[in-house]
């Protein structure tokens, strides 16, 4: 089974690999429920702007993009709750590497989190919408955090009856599939500690534009 992104010389990028691991067993949890409905997502404008990520010497952008939904001409365009987010990764051979995501943004408990997709590339097959999650904080500066979350603490919670879903064996590591209802999910992430459930080091874009 491959990942979303081809490898990028020797190794891709730690925020892209990680996020890569939507498609790959025992990487992130997967839900086939958001952590909020678009109707009751946040608008987080600090969210929005272009993002540099750099491991060693290969460099890679991020584009986070409210979606604007024309309303006519001579009209205003609607922001949607929706996040278009765009990646393009350089590596050092020169080659590019590129993905799409959409996100929608909860606030649970004074913590901004993600709901994200990974959206097909052109001709490729599509799959079941499932979303992963990732917590997030932005410093003064406009530099995002990201904290994905972490297989094992939500695999543990199905195990424990705390969440609904599908627990799968894997040679590397259990996977889970939470079936849970938005509202259950948001209940639990308000009642658990955000550093359990999206453990370790946090990924660094560093903001070059808004």
């Amino acid at each position: 089974m491959t990942g979303l992104f081809p490898r990028m010389n020797t190794r891709p990028f730690a925020l892209l690999l990680a996020v890569a691991c939507l498609f790959l067993a025992g990487c992130l949890p997967e839900s086939k429920n958001p952590l909020s409905t678009p109707a009751g997502s946040l608008f987080d404008p600090h969210l929005e702007g272009v993002y540099q990520q750099r491991e060693t010497d290969e460099v890679a952008f991020w584009h986070f993009r409210y979606r604007r939904e024309n309303r006519g001409q001579g009209h205003e365009h609607d922001v949607s709750p929706w996040i278009d987010v765009l990646t393009a990764g350089h590596s050092k051979d020169g080659s590019l590497e590129r993905s799409r995501y959409e996100a929608l943004v909860t606030q649970i408990g004074g913590a901004n989190y993600l709901s994200f997709i990974s959206l097909p590339s052109d001709g490729a097959k599509k799959r079941p919408v499932r979303y992963s999650f990732a917590r997030y904080a932005v410093n003064s500066r406009g530099d995002l955090r990201i904290w994905l979350a972490h297989e094992s603490a939500f695999v543990a919670a199905v195990k424990a009856g705390k969440l609904r879903g599908k627990v799968t064996p894997h040679k590397f590591g259990d996977s889970v599939e939470i079936t849970d209802p938005t509202p259950h999910l948001a209940a639990f992430l308000a009642a658990s500690d955000p550093q359990t459930l999206f453990a370790g080091k946090p990924m660094v874009l560093r903001r070059v534009a808004r």
